[in-house]
C-alpha cells in the first residue's frame, strides 16, 4: 500500500469505484497494480429467463467482475458487455444459448456510438426506457399470457413477475397504491452530536447512553488527547455529553452486538490506516464494558493479543444465540499486503464467541455463485426453534446451530436484487408474538441494483416469508411508498416499523449514491394489506452511506451518522457531508392526544423466561393493553443485528395492575437486556431495563 491518502474517488465518477460505461476500466480500477477478476457477472443473479422459444434476447451480461479495495474502502466494478445469444426453451432459469456472439454496440449506449433502438422482440426481459435507446416492452397475445406486462420498470426492465414486485412493474401496473401520509406523521429535532462519525452504534443497557463507532480517520470533532482524534464515543441523550473512547484496532465496517452480560462486543474490522496508535482490527475483538471506573474497570475499549477471532472479518454480521453463545459470521478474509477482493479473500465460514476448538464452520451459502459478491454483512436471525435464517444476495437457508448442519435451503426471493451489502435491503423480523405461538416472519424491503451502477435506481420491492413454515415462500405482494437503498427498519415499541435513510439511486459504498430519500415510511403488520405502509414527515438532512437508526427507551427513534466519504467531508465541499448532527425522530405514536401510559413499580431487574410478574402504573386498563419486550442489538450498514420486539400475555388484574408472563424460552427471548414496554390504546410507556436470564 503506497500510503498516500489522496481520495480515490477525487475526479467525477459514475460507477462503484469509477469506470465508464462502455466498460474500459479508468485509472481507478486499478489500487496499487492490482487487478482481480472472478467470472460471472450481473447477468448471473437476475437469471435471465425467458418462456419463448429461440426468442432474441438483448441482455447485459456481466463478463467480468474486480473487485478491488482503496484506501481500505471497499470497491465492486463489474466490466460489463452486451451480449446477443438465444434463449433456451427449457425449464427452469434459462441460460443464453452456446455460441453468442459479442455484440459491438449495446442497447445502453457504450463508447460513443449510437446504438440502434431495439425492436419489441429485442426487449423480452431486457433493457427499457430512455436509458437504454427508448427499447419497449412486448404487448403480443403471446407475452401477455406468459406473464409480461407492457410496462417498463423503475430499474429499466419490463415487467414480469420475476423481475418486479407482484406481477407489475415496481410501483406501476396493478401493484398496489399506499396510503400517502399519516395524519400524524411524527417530528423531528435536532439533539446533540455524535463526535465521531457514526456508522456503528449500540445502546448500553439500564443507561440508554448510546456507544459510537466509526474508524480511522484524519480528523473528526471529539479528542482523545491534544494530539489525537476519537474514533469511538458514547453520547450521553440526557445530558448530550460525549465521552471519548479509546480504540486498539480499527473497526472499520465491523460487527457489534451486546453480550448477554450487557458489555458491548465489536468483532472484525479493517486495516491501519493512518494512525500508529491503531492497528488493524481483521480479527479483533474489542470488549466495552459499564459500568466502569476507569481503574479497576477500564472505561476505553478493551482488546488482548489472546482474544481474537479464528479468522479475518471484515463486514461480518454477529447475533445473539439461545445459549448464550453468539454467532459471528461471513465478512473478506483481507491482508494488509493485498487490496484486491476476489474469491480467495471471501470468508465463507462462521464461528461462535467463546471459540470452539472446531474453530470455523464452512458455509456454502457465502460462496456460492449466484451470491458473490453479495455475501457479505448476511440477515442473521433466530427462529422459533431455535435455528438460524441466514440470507445473502436472494438465497436464504436454515442452519442448526448445535450440530452446524444445514437444515433446509428456502426458495430464492423473486427478482434482480441481492439483499445483502453492497446492495443491502432493509431485512428485519417482524415483531413476534404470543398470539401467533412467536412464529418469526422475516421481512426485507428496498436495495440497490446488482449492476452496482451510481444511476442506478434502488427497488421498492418487499418480500416476507415465514421461514419454518411447511412450505415456505416468498409473499412479494406490497412495495414500500419509496424506493431506496442503504434504508434502515426501526422496529418501534408498538410493533410498527420505520423505514429511514437511505437514497432513491446507487448503493453502499464510498461516494456511490445519490438522491437522498428524507421521508421515512412506517409499515404497519397488523393493518390490511393495502393500507399497512404510510410515509411520514421528511427530515432536512441526508443520511446516506454509514447512517443509523436505533429505537430509544423514550420510544423515539435516534437518527444520525452518514459518512459517505474515504475522509470527513466538512459541510460546503460535498452535497452529502460527513455528519455529526443527531436527530430525534418522534413517531406518531408519541404526537397525540391520548395519555402517555406510566410505570408506578417497575419490573423486576432480572426475569427468567415463563416468569409471571406483577407491575403496576398509570393508564386506562378499558382500552386494549400490551406488553413489548425490545432487544435493540447492534446497527451498521442497514443491518440491525439480533434485534426483536416480542409481545408477552398480560392480564389485567385491576385499573393498575398488569400480570406478564416473560415469553416461554430462549429460543423466543435469547439472554441479555429488554428494554419492556406497556402500550396502551396505541400509546407506548418508556421503557424499563429487565435482564432475561438462561432459562
Amino acid at each position: 500500500m503506497s500510503g498516500q491518502r489522496k481520495n480515490q474517488w477525487d475526479t467525477p465518477m459514475d460507477s462503484f469505484g469509477s469506470k465508464s460505461r462502455a466498460g474500459t476500466p479508468s485509472a481507478h480500477d486499478l489500487v496499487d497494480g492490482m487487478k482481480i477478476q472472478k467470472k460471472g457477472g450481473p447477468g448471473s443473479f437476475r437469471g435471465e429467463r425467458s418462456k419463448g422459444s429461440n426468442k432474441p434476447l438483448w441482455i447485459l451480461v456481466g463478463v467480468a467482475t474486480t473487485l478491488l479495495i482503496a484506501s481500505g474502502a471497499l470497491v465492486i466494478v463489474f466490466l460489463l458487455k452486451l451480449k446477443t445469444g438465444t434463449v433456451s426453451s427449457a425449464g427452469g432459469t434459462d441460460q443464453i444459448g452456446a455460441g453468442g456472439s459479442t455484440g459491438s454496440t449495446g442497447a445502453q449506449g457504450g463508447s460513443g456510438t449510437s446504438a440502434p433502438v431495439p425492436t419489441a422482440t429485442a426487449a423480452y426481459n431486457g433493457r427499457c426506457g430512455s436509458a437504454f435507446g427508448f427499447a419497449t416492452c412486448p404487448t403480443d397475445a403471446n407475452s401477455l399470457t406468459q406473464g409480461y406486462v407492457p410496462c417498463c420498470g423503475s430499474d429499466g426492465y419490463c415487467g414480469s413477475s420475476y423481475y418486479s414486485c407482484g406481477t407489475g412493474c415496481q410501483s406501476g401496473c396493478d401493484a398496489f397504491t399506499p396510503a400517502t401520509s399519516l395524519s400524524n406523521s411524527g417530528t423531528w429535532t435536532l439533539k446533540g452530536k455524535s463526535g465521531v462519525p457514526a456508522m456503528h452504534v449500540i445502546m448500553v443497557p439500564n443507561t440508554g447512553h448510546i456507544i459510537m463507532l466509526g474508524k480511522q480517520e484524519l480528523f473528526t470533532e471529539l479528542n482523545l488527547t491534544s494530539t489525537r482524534y476519537a474514533y469511538s464515543s458514547e453520547w450521553n441523550p440526557d445530558t448530550l455529553d460525549l465521552l471519548a473512547l479509546d480504540l486498539k484496532t480499527n473497526p472499520f465496517c465491523s460487527g457489534i452486538g451486546n453480550l448477554p452480560d450487557g458489555r458491548i462486543i465489536s468483532v472484525g474490522g479493517s486495516l491501519n490506516y493512518n494512525d500508529p496508535m491503531v492497528a488493524s482490527g481483521y480479527n479483533g475483538i474489542r470488549i466495552l464494558t459499564r459500568p466502569c471506573d476507569g481503574a479497576a474497570v477500564p472505561c476505553d475499549w478493551q482488546e488482548t493479543d489472546n482474544l481474537k477471532l479464528q479468522s479475518d472479518r471484515w463486514y461480518p454480521t454477529i447475533v445473539n444465540l439461545p445459549d448464550g453463545r453468539m454467532f459471528v459470521i461471513g465478512g473478506i478474509a483481507q491482508f494488509d499486503q493485498g487490496l484486491a477482493v476476489d474469491k480467495q479473500t471471501n470468508n465463507p465460514t462462521y464461528e461462535y464467541y467463546p471459540a470452539t476448538p472446531a474453530g470455523n464452520f464452512q458455509l456454502d451459502l457465502l460462496a456460492a455463485p449466484n451470491v458473490f459478491p453479495f455475501q457479505m454483512y448476511p440477515h442473521v436471525h433466530v427462529l422459533r426453534s431455535g435455528r438460524l435464517f441466514i440470507m445473502a444476495g436472494l438465497s436464504s437457508i436454515i442452519l442448526d446451530p448445535l450440530t452446524n448442519a444445514v437444515v433446509k435451503n428456502l426458495p430464492d426471493l423473486p427478482g434482480i436484487y441481492p439483499r445483502t451489502y453492497p446492495s443491502v435491503g432493509a431485512g428485519t423480523m417482524l415483531p413476534i408474538s404470543y398470539a401467533d405461538n412467536y412464529t418469526v416472519h422475516f421481512m426485507v424491503c428496498g436495495g440497490g441494483h446488482p449492476d452496482l451502477w451510481i444511476e442506478q435506481k434502488g427497488t421498492d420491492s418487499c418480500g416476507i416469508i415465514t421461514p419454518e413454515a411447511a412450505n415456505p415462500t416468498w409473499d412479494t405482494s406490497e412495495t414500500a411508498p419509496q424506493a431506496r437503498v442503504m434504508v434502515h427498519p426501526t422496529i418501534l415499541a408498538d410493533g410498527s416499523i420505520i423505514f429511514v435513510n437511505g437514497a432513491l439511486q446507487g448503493h453502499q459504498g464510498w461516494e456511490a449514491g445519490k438522491s437522498p430519500v428524507l421521508a421515512p415510511d412506517i409499515f404497519i403488520p397488523n393493518a390490511p394489506k393495502g393500507k399497512r405502509w404510510y410515509t411520514m414527515t421528511a427530515s432536512t438532512i441526508p443520511r446516506m452511506y454509514h447512517s443509523i437508526s436505533i429505537m430509544m427507551p423514550d420510544a423515539t427513534v435516534l437518527i444520525t451518522g452518514s459518512n459517505p466519504h474515504l475522509d470527513p467531508v466538512v459541510n460546503g465541499s460535498s452535497p452529502y457531508p460527513t455528519e455529526y448532527r443527531n436527530e430525534i425522530l418522534t413517531p406518531p405514536y408519541l404526537s397525540t392526544t391520548k395519555t402517555r401510559p406510566t410505570f408506578t413499580t417497575d419490573p423486576p431487574a432480572t426475569v427468567t423466561p415463563g416468569q409471571q410478574f406483577t407491575v403496576t402504573g398509570t393508564w386506562n386498563s378499558k382500552k386494549p393493553m400490551q406488553a413489548s419486550f425490545y432487544f435493540p442489538g447492534g446497527v451498521t450498514h442497514s443491518l440491525h443485528m439480533s434485534t426483536r420486539l416480542v409481545f408477552a400475555p398480560t392480564v389485567v388484574q385491576s385499573a393498575n395492575t398488569l400480570q406478564i408472563t416473560t415469553p416461554p424460552d430462549n429460543n423466543v427471548v435469547p439472554p441479555g437486556f429488554y428494554l419492556l414496554y406497556i402500550v396502551n390504546d396505541g400509546v407506548p410507556s418508556i421503557g424499563k431495563w429487565v435482564q432475561i436470564t438462561l432459562a
